[in-house]
Formats: C-alpha cells, sequence, structure tokens
C-alpha cells in the first residue's frame, strides 16, 4: 500500500496496518520526524526506513535515534533498497518466529509469513516476500543479481574474462548466474 499525501500517511500510520514503512524525510505539508514518531507510536514493533536527501552524519544518527530501524540516503539504486527491504522482511518475520516460539503457539496459515509494507520503491508498490525465509531471499537477491550482471558485464564490455574476474568468482559461476537470471551473453546490449 502506499499513500501519497501525508494526511493519506497519517491515517495509515495510526491505523496500524504496516511492519515496514518506508518514509522520506523531505516532505511536504508536514515534518518526516513527525510521521515517524506517529508510526512509532502506532505500533513500537514496526520497522520504519528513512530516506534521507544529502544526509549529513548528524541527520542519519538523529533519524535512527528518533527510532527509525535504518535509513537509505538519496538518491538510491533500486536493488540497494530492495536489499534493505528485504532484510527488514525478515527482521519482521524472525521476530515474529521468535515470539511464537517464546508464546509456545502454532502459526497461522499464511498470515505469520506475510509483511504489509507501506511505501513504494522502483516502479511499483513495495512487495514483500510472502514465504519461508529461502524464498524471501531469493525474492530480494534476484533482481539485484540480474541488475548487477548487466551492470558488469557492461562494465567489462562483454569481456566474459574481465567480468569474471571484477566480479571476483570464475566463468564457469560467471556463466551459471547469468543461466539462472536467464541472461545469454549476447543479449545483453553493451553500450
Amino acid at each position: 500500500m502506499k499513500a501519497t499525501r501525508c494526511s493519506e500517511a497519517e491515517t495509515l500510520l495510526r491505523l496500524g496496518v504496516a511492519d515496514i514503512v518506508l518514509l522520506d524525510l523531505d516532505m511536504t505539508g508536514v515534518p518526516g520526524t513527525k510521521l515517524l514518531q506517529a508510526a512509532l507510536k502506532a505500533r513500537p514493533d514496526r520497522l520504519v526506513i528513512v530516506m534521507i536527501g544529502w544526509p549529513s552524519i548528524d541527520s542519519r544518527i538523529q533519524a535512527l535515534r528518533d527510532g527509525a530501524w535504518n535509513f537509505i540516503p538519496k538518491p538510491f539504486a533500486a536493488p540497494h533498497l530492495q536489499a534493505l527491504v528485504g532484510r527488514a522482511a525478515l527482521t519482521v518475520l524472525g521476530g515474529r518466529e521468535t515470539k511464537r516460539l517464546n508464546d509456545g503457539t502454532t502459526p497461522r496459515s499464511g498470515g505469520a509469513r506475510r509483511v504489509t509494507l507501506l511505501g513504494r520503491y522502483g516502479n511499483q508498490d513495495a512487495a514483500a516476500p510472502t514465504a519461508g525465509y529461502h524464498a524471501a531471499l531469493d525474492t530480494v537477491l534476484a533482481p539485484f543479481e540480474k541488475d548487477y550482471l548487466t551492470w558488469l558485464l557492461r562494465q567489462a564490455g562483454g569481456n566474459m574474462s574481465e567480468a569474471a574476474r571484477v566480479a571476483g568468482v570464475d566463468r564457469t559461476t560467471l556463466y551459471r548466474l547469468l543461466r539462472k537470471q536467464g541472461l545469454e551473453k549476447g543479449a545483453l546490449l553493451i553500450d
């Protein structure tokens, strides 16, 4: 789910429906710190990732002191945000599993594996992993791997030996990763 206006965000935060919140501190209409406080007041267990434009060390530390789980400086690459959101989703799922084990309860059908995210990343509404650890990890890593491999081959000018050297893997591993991501050496457009 997403909110494009401050009033929408405040309402969604008060309802407490999101497990993870992507929050831009540089918003018009309301200070981002006010929304951060509202997010944590409604649900102290919620993870808030703040997006900070041109962050100083002080602004990063202040965001964390105010209760942010983590931050990401703007501008950022989609794979970086996907990895951060994936880590947050795994943290939420791990916390639920720990609570379940401590309480001695049995997991609900599917509910314990679903994470609700408030925010956007890339060009799509955020979609958090809804399966176990390995499936969640694959959800996060697959886009990163594909983007990284595409970038790597462009940087190496299509030279597979050079790409493998830069990546720190042997060519066999590089070819395996390319096949796994459905990338063909000749199909990649080299700038």
